[in-house]
């Protein structure tokens, strides 16, 4: 699936600061900061994901880095969900892209997570 991304500046720099201070708890919780993020959009796409079986739904899962959070969809076993989303016009499947419209939908909420989270870890660096 393609990308929707919010560009956070400064981002690389908190990263290589956290990396530098060696400090395990500082990576965690940027990590959070980001999963959060992409909990707000995985939380509004559930209930947009069409279902026949749920076996689509039940791959619904986030992921976090120190660089981003990520919410994906589909697996070996379940590889029609990029079809689903975007559409496949010659074989008559028109695009759903729920999880591009749960992203744009929500972009101020998950973007207000990340935002406190990162503020409680600042606060907690310290100056």
């Amino acid at each position: 699936m393609a990308d929707a991304q919010i560009e956070v500046v400064g981002l690389r720099e908190l990263v290589k600061d956290i990396k530098a201070a060696g400090d395990k708890q500082l990576e965690d919780e940027l990590k959070d900061a980001h999963k959060a993020s992409a909990e707000v959009v995985a939380v509004a796409a559930r209930p947009m994901i069409p279902r026949q079986s749920g076996l689509l739904a039940g791959t619904l899962r986030t992921a976090a880095s120190l660089r981003g959070g990520r919410v994906a969809l589909g697996k070996k076993k379940v590889p029609y969900a990029n079809p689903i989303h975007w559409g496949w016009p010659s074989r008559g499947i028109e695009a759903r892209p729920f999880l591009l419209d749960a992203f744009q939908a929500n972009q101020p909420q998950a973007l207000e997570a990340f935002e406190t989270r990162v503020e409680r870890l600042v606060d907690h660096i310290g100056p």
